[in-house]
């Protein structure tokens, strides 16, 4: 079983999907294709990963395309890596940055 195999396979358990229909939410004609991704028959692309990430909502595409050896951590932009982002509020997000910001100051406080 390939990495990537595994982690389609682990997250799609984790959300609670059959592989049928993982495979028809996702637009793949063959849940036979899911069966194949995660066993390491098949290579997914870079479109299967990104329908998949959206039906499961448990990943970010980019996480999948690390794991698949599409991209590495330094092509990810910190911000990508966050998940859900888009469900918070204005004023959770500001809260957020705050986080952001002690963690920043209190670096530099370190490095004197």
């Amino acid at each position: 079983m390939s990495a990537i195999g595994i982690f389609l396979k682990n997250k799609r358990l984790e959300a609670g999907y059959t592989q049928k229909r993982l495979a028809q939410e996702s637009g793949l004609k063959h849940d036979s294709v899911i069966c194949r991704l995660e066993t390491g028959l098949q290579k997914p692309s870079w479109e299967e990963l990104g329908n998949i990430s959206m039906v499961l909502k448990n990943f970010h595409p980019f996480e999948a395309l690390k794991v698949a050896g599409f991209i590495t951590d330094d092509d990810i932009n910190p911000q990508h890596k966050l998940y859900h982002l888009e469900d918070l509020t204005t004023d959770e997000l500001d809260k957020l940055q705050e986080v952001i910001d002690f963690f920043l100051h209190r670096r530099k406080q370190k490095r004197g």
